[in-house]
């Protein structure tokens, strides 16, 4: 998938909203291997077919035609005009009936010798929209895959699989016409018959967003598929009530938790560096993201907010560019972030002296740590033992997600640094932060944690 953040900040354009949060998903799609029987394409139009057939048959006047197909007078007119043109019917005894010339027998001789047969396609069917869609295999995952690649799963909605009957012949006949050159783009489906194979519950990758509205109230959840947002995604999973029961976006529509993570964020800096908060008005009522308010005119640029999608390029850029120290503190540790790109920049900023701590640990077992993600740790645990100038911390406790660089910045977040689109267990949170610029306040904010994790790892 091309690069998340880059495609996350280009969709965040939504007129009144915002996106607070993002992650990569799997959408859920079913394939299905129905038998479809198939005829060959013909020249002659399904309403010229029709026509001539009720002729052979008897029903030979404008009127019965007309009432025996449901068409409108005005279009079957226009038809049996064209067929009259043609040479293919003329008049009847009666003025207003018709019947077939020794050409239009023919024309309906070769519709009776046209190929037939019925054969087995396997088929997607969006779990959300309950469509039929045009996508390979190979672009699709199992829950599986995306468990280990640390990517959620959305649930289809209804949970049941479609049946052979919810396939209209029409969607088929739109699905052929999208493959070209191929050869069932000749031919036609004129019935779905039952599923010959079981049916399979696969997903294709794409990235959910959470949009909040500017005034606070309000939120809903957005889908990127292939770069572009699809509004039919949007619509069916909220019409579905699962965008509010779903376990990936549980907490951001708890106003209560966004109420109490934004008010620990508050005391987390005032605690730790309140200066960083001098001469600045307290948050208003009703606000709920992690920002603080803009800083005091004698402070340009001193604070500021981060979007979710601004976080990862920071924490790459501070591995890159940190020339006297660099700590990082999140509560989990998981190999979709911390894998061989990361150790080697990471181990770059250790060979250029950047004395670099990172802690980590969420309770007294990780319960969600699976062995690539115990592999990702034990690099870290060997970097740790080689090079004096790195500190690994493993804590029981770690709550804050923190990231600091020498004296110029550091970051105060509800983002996993170490852990994010690398454990699907944990729900989407507005992922917004707080940038700090500023010397004194960065040394002071550092002193004081360096003092509070190096005394808890004694």
């Amino acid at each position: 998938m091309d690069d998340v953040e880059e495609i996350v900040r280009r969709l965040d354009k939504r007129p009144g909203f915002k996106i607070v949060s993002h992650c990569e998903v799997g959408l859920p799609v079913f394939s299905v291997i129905p038998l479809v029987t198939l005829r060959e394409e013909c020249q002659i139009g399904v309403l010229e077919e029709t026509v001539l057939r009720c002729i052979r048959h008897g029903v030979d006047t404008s009127s019965t035609i007309s009432s025996f197909l449901g068409v409108p007078n005005d279009v079957l007119s226009a038809q049996i005009g064209a067929l009259l043109y043609e040479g293919v019917i003329r008049q009847g005894i009666d003025s207003d009936s018709y019947i077939l010339s020794p050409k239009g027998l023919t024309r309906l001789a070769e519709l009776a010798t046209t190929n037939v047969q019925k054969e087995e396609f396997r088929l997607f069917i969006d779990g959300l929209t309950r469509k039929l869609i045009p996508i390979e295999a190979a672009d699709l995952y199992g829950s599986r895959q995306l468990e280990a690649a640390g990517v959620p799963t959305i649930a289809p909605s209804p949970r049941t699989s479609p049946k052979a009957s919810d396939i209209s012949v029409s969607e088929i006949n739109r699905l052929f016409s999208l493959l070209g050159k191929d050869e069932r783009a000749r031919r036609h489906a004129v019935r779905i018959e039952g599923y010959t194979r079981k049916t399979y519950l696969l997903f294709r990758r794409s990235i959910a967003m959470a949009f909040k509205a500017d005034t606070g109230r309000g939120m809903s959840i957005a889908f990127a598929i292939d770069g572009r947002i699809s509004d039919e995604h949007e619509l069916a999973f909220s019409a579905s009530g699962s965008d509010q029961r779903s376990t990936i976006f549980k907490d951001l529509f708890d106003s209560t938790k966004r109420r109490n993570e934004i008010a620990a964020t508050q005391r987390h800096i005032q605690e730790f560096v309140p200066s960083a908060l001098a001469n600045q008005k307290p948050l208003g009522e009703g606000r709920n993201t992690l920002h603080l308010p803009k800083p005091a005119t004698h402070l340009p640029g001193a604070v500021k907010t981060l979007s979710s999608y601004e976080h990862p390029p920071i924490l790459r850029a501070a591995i890159d560019s940190a020339a006297e120290r660099l700590l990082i503190v999140s509560p989990w540790v998981r190999h979709q972030v911390v894998d061989d790109s990361f150790l080697n920049s990471l181990r770059n900023c250790i060979d250029r002296g950047v004395e670099v701590i990172i802690a980590f640990g969420f309770g007294r077992k990780d319960r969600g740590e699976r062995p690539e993600d115990i592999q990702a740790r034990k690099q870290l645990e060997a970097l740790a033992a080689k090079f004096r100038n790195f500190r690994l911390i493993e804590k029981s406790n770690i709550h804050a997600k923190i990231l600091l660089v020498d004296s110029k910045y550091f970051v105060t977040t509800s983002f996993n640094w170490l852990s994010f689109r690398g454990d699907p267990s944990q729900p989407l949170r507005e992922e917004e932060g707080t940038y700090v610029e500023g010397a004194a306040a960065v040394d002071q904010y550092f002193a004081k944690l360096e003092s509070r994790l190096l005394d808890a790892s004694q």
